[in-house]
């Protein structure tokens, strides 16, 4: 039997709990609590083996509740229960996690008997995971560097994490303690419920250098940039760009799927992709990580000593899917190490390539694609906006478009000194001298002709190469 002790100041919402919790056979409430002086007095009373907590109280907090009862020396396993209904409510809940606390979930709120079960359902199931959890009570560390061998692999372009209970308080100290240049974008798989992912972000942007949002469909990814998969949408990559997917399937009951999510980079990324299983119950990612892995790619997974829950990650693990498990304090310095660029000739060059017709951005691909990482923008404006976000080997760009032409997109990068100089082709239709005089103003490297003849466009890509990086690159 699980022994539970509900806190909360709502008498009303207390007896919603008990009923809830008692009508599980396995669940047994023994005390509630309106305070966190009661709270913490009864601890030693009645010996719970779960707590649930509204951080909200008059007195003494849910926070001061929450430090005191992870410095005794029975720490409880505590699950916050919150009332998602704005940003601000669910960002205190997950301040919670920072301080100790394993989970945090919605106040049941279905208006229709069938959603009124699908809630106790979901809370009763909390319960019973969260008493069976070992509070993990240790201070945090200084982060040791990981002996993480990279092997012949290019560094890493993207990175995807994937996590379930407990990680939002993992994801804390990791993206508190990654640096603000960081190289690659980050894509992030959490399981949470509805309405609580707004809220995640937000606390995780406040303590992290980096920037963190929830992703948008088609968004150029941007070093630098943490995206989170929204409520009920698969997260998956194309061609440098977040793609979000409501209207599939949930694989093995989850939609995001960390399993989406990892499959996507597997087969765009390949060995420049780096994938990571944080703690969390089931097995959610694991056949993602196996297929980057057998794409090259590098797989890391947390180690059992700092998980809350060994579950996602354990079978990653025991499926051979993980290079490396590491301690908590470990991934950050591990990412770091794993998406920094290494002398020499280390991956492959990086290419934007800018034009409106589809058709002729597929010709561009299919030439350049065994040679070059390739990223596409439609007008001179997604153009600009690429070329700030990421950095670009090269600039491939077409003269005539709509929005902004390729001058003006050229003359927009060259007035930026983080943008100026990237070395940029253009490539037009347009015959006149006159044209092509305007672009070598404007700061064209060359200009070539439509239709594209091969060896002048590898001949022009070679010279913005070394006019970039001499010596680096071997196209």
């Amino acid at each position: 039997m699980i022994r539970c002790l509900i806190v909360d100041d709502s008498p009303s919402f207390r007896q919603v709990l008990r009923e809830i919790l008692t009508a599980d056979a396995r669940i047994e409430v023994v005390a509630e609590a309106a305070s966190g002086d009661e709270a913490l007095a009864m601890l030693e009373a009645f010996k719970p083996d779960v707590m649930t907590l509204d951080v909200h109280m008059p007195g003494r907090s849910g926070y001061e509740v929450i430090r005191e009862v992870m410095a005794s020396s029975r720490p409880v396993p505590i699950l916050v229960i919150s009332a998602a209904a704005d940003d601000d409510s669910a960002q205190v809940a997950f301040l919670a996690l920072s301080l100790g606390a394993v989970e945090v979930m919605g106040k049941p709120h279905g208006t229709t008997p069938a959603s009124a079960a699908r809630d106790a359902e979901a809370l009763q199931t909390a319960v019973r995971v969260v008493a069976g959890i070992k509070p993990i009570t240790r201070a945090a560390s200084p982060a040791v560097p990981a002996e993480v061998d990279a092997g012949n692999r290019p560094p890493a372009q993207c990175v995807g994490i994937a996590a379930s209970t407990g990680g939002p308080a993992a994801l804390e100290r990791i993206l508190r303690a990654l640096p603000a240049d960081f190289a690659v974008p980050v894509l992030v798989v959490q399981h949470i419920a509805d309405g609580f992912t707004q809220g995640l972000v937000r606390w995780l942007a406040s303590v992290s250098p980096l920037r963190v949002k929830v992703a948008e469909q088609g968004e150029l990814l941007s070093a630098g940039t943490v995206y989170f998969a929204p409520d009920n949408q698969h997260l998956l990559t194309s061609q440098g760009r977040v793609r979000l997917a409501a209207d599939t399937p949930r694989v093995r009951g989850f939609r995001p799927s960390a399993t989406v999510l990892f499959s996507a980079l597997a087969r765009d990324y390949g060995p420049a992709g780096l994938g990571v299983v944080l703690t969390g119950m089931g097995d959610d990612g694991a056949p993602g990580l196996l297929l980057m892995k057998a794409r090259g790619g590098h797989v890391l997974a947390q180690d059992e000593a700092s998980s809350v829950v060994w579950g996602m990650p354990r079978v990653a693990v025991e499926q051979g899917a993980v290079h490396a498990t590491l301690g908590l304090e470990q991934v950050a310095p591990a990412l770091v190490r794993l998406t920094s660029a290494r002398s020499g000739p280390s991956r492959k060059p990086r290419l934007l390539l800018v034009d409106d017709s589809e058709s002729l951005l597929m010709v561009q691909r299919m030439m350049l694609k065994d040679r070059f990482e390739l990223f596409l923008a439609r007008d001179g404006r997604e153009a600009v906006a690429a070329t700030e976000a990421m950095e670009f080997d090269a600039v491939l760009m077409d003269y005539s478009m709509p929005v902004m032409n390729g001058d003006e997109a050229l003359i927009a990068m060259r007035a930026n000194p983080a943008t100026s100089a990237v070395p940029v082709i253009i490539i037009t239709g347009e015959t006149d001298p006159v044209v092509h005089r305007r672009c070598e103003a404007a700061g064209a490297l060359c200009v070539l002709p439509k239709p594209i003849q091969l060896d002048a466009l590898h001949s022009a890509i070679a010279r913005a190469l070394r006019s970039r990086a001499p010596g680096r690159f071997e196209p």
